[in-house]
């Protein structure tokens, strides 16, 4: 026996400004540009030399011991320049085979977190003044790379420096090595699988409640599995498909003496455009992007207790956005991420009113989602 459900209670509009009210938030802070003032990387270099180059007395050697970056091509390019600009300063360097030298001989291996002590013993080994430790960081805009100088002598720091580098296609190449592509901002294809629950803040179509009554609206929580894969375009922005299966949407109706519990799954496929605007050392991302939202099961309708699963069609689409948050670990990041999707229009449910087969509207569905997952770094 199909239930009739259209008549069963009015419905209670949420209001919809309180509802926008997080996605325009979302929306002023993705509209932030980042500010960071670059030069180039012959500039940079230049920077780095001067300045060491300053802070050394004459007839000083210097030692740069290691400069660790995403590709060993680029942490190669940034010694060599680096080392022809100090000696164009009339810098005494030492030369790069004998730090490699010295290293085999003592079997001195970097592995994650070098001490200051370790460094300025190899600069003794190596008899040099002052030793030159740096690293760079891939974020979305420019590259950041930063250096430190250590007294040999004394162990005191002479030089902390940091500074941001414009890409350009020749940056981008020597940070593109395939074998080390374990930045997202190096990489090309990423995929990922998020689960988490989805914290709904639902309103009941008329078609279920009716008119006349000031019912109670009670969203329910939702479950979402989500598959993702991120194609991208430059260092910072790429184009990122999912496909979400969304259980337990839906809403409690109570009043009037009745409580109806409507409970159905979806299949979202969002198209989003995402922004890294932090790649190292966590990711940090804004997406932004539409949705189609399609049935994949019978809607569960309870009313007194009473159950009906009841069929569905139709379509919708909405538009979703917010920020995924990650930390790298082996070869690509877990991640944090929050979401906010909006439904346009309702689903249908297939139902009998006295009057035929009829589809009626469901519910406008919205949702902080909540997910949590690893992404690989292809």
């Amino acid at each position: 026996m199909a239930f009739r459900i259209k008549p069963i209670l009015k419905i209670q509009r949420l209001c919809y400004r309180k509802n926008f009210l997080l996605f325009n938030v979302f929306l002023v802070f993705s509209s932030i540009p980042s500010h960071a003032q670059t030069i180039s990387y012959n500039d940079s270099i230049q920077l780095v030399a001067q300045n060491i180059s300053q802070r050394i007395g004459r007839g000083d050697i210097v030692a740069i011991v290691d400069f660790q970056a995403s590709t060993e091509q680029f942490s190669n390019t940034v010694i060599n320049d680096l080392t022809s600009k100090l000696l164009a300063n009339k810098v005494r360097v030492v030369e790069r085979r004998m730090i490699d030298h010295i290293m085999r001989e003592q079997n001195f291996q970097y592995s994650g977190y070098v001490s200051d002590e370790s460094m300025v013993s190899l600069g003794k080994m190596l008899g040099s003044s002052a030793i030159v430790i740096g690293n760079g960081e891939n974020l979305a805009d420019y590259y950041r790379i930063n250096f430190r100088m250590l007294s040999v002598e004394t162990g005191e720091i002479l030089l902390l420096l940091s500074v941001d580098v414009r890409y350009n296609s020749t940056i981008l190449r020597l940070l593109e090595q395939r074998n080390n592509a374990v930045e997202i901002g190096n990489t090309r294809f990423s995929v990922g699988l998020r689960l988490g629950p989805g914290f709904e803040i639902n309103t009941a179509d008329e078609d279920m409640v009716g008119t006349g009554f000031t019912p109670n609206e009670k969203s329910n929580i939702a479950f979402a599995a989500a598959l993702c894969g991120a194609f991208k375009i430059n260092h910072a922005w790429s184009i990122q498909p999912e496909l979400i299966v969304m259980l337990n949407n839906g809403i409690e109706i109570s009043g009037q003496g009745y409580i109806v519990n409507i409970q159905y799954p979806t299949l979202d496929i969002p198209l989003l455009v995402r922004w890294n605007f932090i790649q190292a050392p966590v990711l940090a991302s804004i997406l932004l992007g539409p949705y189609l939202s399609l049935p994949i099961g019978k809607l569960n309708l309870t009313v007194d207790n009473k159950g009906s699963a009841l069929d569905m069609n139709g379509h919708s689409f909405g538009i979703t956005g917010g920020f995924s948050f990650g930390y790298r670990l082996g070869t690509g990041h877990i991640l944090m991420d929050l979401r906010y999707l909006n439904d346009f229009s309702s689903l249908f449910v297939r139902n009998d009113f006295g009057e035929g087969i009829q589809n009626a509207k469901i519910l406008i569905r919205r949702s902080i989602n909540m997910t949590f997952g690893y992404e690989f770094s292809l």
